[in-house]
């Protein structure tokens, strides 16, 4: 999907939204008021991501972005189903991160040594490390009872 720079921030702003209303869904539905407050934070730094793509300066990422093909659709993450596990909610939390990461790492590369590059870059390595946190509750609370 070729589009210009203003759909390629209209979707991440989008698949960031979704990921935060993802969080408090999960955050709503365990048992554990500890992982809920931690899941709940990851929302609170999804609305954050927000924010700062909502205030990013267009200007300078304009001419690289528009001539490329971004894939976009390479970056949608899978809907959960009607009524997910916990297992389940944890490999889609993973893979929503996985996601975003590659997608900002992407858009850092295009973006080059800009201030757009470097919010891309950070809001990457963001994303990576909600990615282990989710990897490791996989591994400590899935791998081990199983």
């Amino acid at each position: 999907m070729t589009g210009s720079l203003q759909q390629i921030i209209d979707f991440a702003v989008e698949q960031e939204i979704k990921a935060a209303a993802f969080y408090r869904e999960i955050a709503g539905r365990t048992d554990f008021k500890s992982v809920s407050r931690v899941i709940e934070e990851f929302a609170a730094m999804e609305d954050t991501h927000v924010l700062k793509l909502r205030m990013l300066d267009k200007t300078e990422f304009i001419e690289t972005a528009a001539a490329d093909d971004l894939q976009l659709s390479d970056y949608l993450a899978e809907p959960a189903g009607e009524n997910p596990g916990y297992q389940e909610i944890l490999v889609l939390a993973i893979k929503k991160e996985q996601r975003s990461a590659l997608l900002y790492h992407d858009l850092a590369q295009k973006a080059g040594d800009t201030e757009t590059g470097k919010l891309f870059r950070s809001l990457s390595f963001e994303e990576m490390k909600h990615k282990q946190f989710f990897e490791k509750k996989y591994d400590s609370e899935i791998l081990t009872e199983n």
